[in-house]
């Protein structure tokens, strides 16, 4: 997966499940890129470089500071995985991704203003069988935190009932988790809450999930 150092400015249009290298562009210009398949699209230079961003339908408009503008065609297409294309920066600070909100949505007929949420990643977070999509990221998240809710009404409960069905919901909600998000620590999360809400109080199951989500978060921002 490694590709040799490319001058600044350049970018490498990257196989999203392989790391495949599928085309290069030298430096900056104005040009339309036809992504063909979901794939990560490296900018080898800072986010700054970006004056703003549109999207009309499924294509990313990218509009740079030197005065150029690349349209990103089909680079929010999803694929049969639900997939669609991402946006890194790679630069002397480290990678970027640009997470873009709504993106699995169908995108404007007239090209719209879209302002991305930048963060910290790896070439390899959203590369093959071990990447993490911004969808899958969230989607674990989301039902790590509605098993913490399940658990929370159990403890407070009583019934043994109830623990019953938060620790069969707790078993369903684990293997979701491990198939959206490949990472050990979101299904530890659930597990434990599960366990929590037979002997805890409320409060007590609350803040083991808090440091629960915030370890989960440090993992997916820094991933191994």
């Amino acid at each position: 997966m490694a590709l040799e150092n490319n001058r600044s400015e350049s970018v490498d249009i990257l196989n999203r499940k392989t790391g495949d290298l599928v085309t290069q562009y030298s430096g900056p210009g104005d040009r339309v890129v036809n992504i063909t398949q979901s794939s990560v699209v490296r900018i080898n230079a800072s986010p700054e470089s970006v004056n703003f961003y549109e999207r009309q339908g499924d294509d990313l408009i990218v509009h740079m500071r030197d005065g150029s503008t690349v349209r990103y065609q089909n680079f929010f297409h999803l694929d049969a995985d639900g997939l669609h294309s991402e946006l890194i920066f790679e630069d002397q600070y480290g990678t970027h991704h640009a997470v873009f909100p709504f993106a699995t949505e169908a995108g404007p007929a007239a090209a719209e203003a879209i302002v991305p949420v930048m963060a910290d990643t790896s070439l390899g977070a959203l590369i093959g069988g071990e990447g993490l999509s911004t969808a899958a990221i969230l989607g674990g998240l989301a039902a790590v935190g509605g098993i913490a809710g399940v658990a929370i009404a159990a403890s407070g409960g009583g019934g043994g009932g109830a623990a019953a069905v938060t620790i069969a919901t707790a078993v369903t909600a684990v293997e979701t988790v491990e198939r959206a998000v490949k990472t050990a620590v979101l299904a530890m999360a659930v597990k434990t809450v599960a366990l929590a809400a037979m002997m805890m109080a409320p409060s007590a199951v609350t803040t083991v999930v808090a440091t629960l989500l915030r370890q989960a978060a440090k993992t997916l921002r820094h991933p191994r």
